[in-house]
């Protein structure tokens, strides 16, 4: 089962590790389709905890420096 949070109103997911990999996909909520990825798991972390926190680094990038820390 995937986990799943929200940081600065964007939806985080992170699969399972099946192959002990730690991976991310980032989405927006749209009207119509529910939600829009705007990032995926470029890369490959060891722990869930460094995904997240690329995961929030992407998203801070994402949304720009300007709209400051939710």
């Amino acid at each position: 089962m995937n986990w799943t949070t929200e940081y600065r109103g964007v939806t985080i997911i992170i699969p399972p590790n099946d192959d002990g990999k730690w991976r991310w996909g980032i989405y927006v909520k749209t009207r119509r389709s529910g939600r829009r990825p705007v990032g995926a798991r470029r890369h490959e972390y060891s722990t869930k905890d460094e995904a997240i926190r690329a995961a929030m680094a992407a998203i801070d990038e994402f949304l720009g420096a300007d709209r400051g820390a939710a």
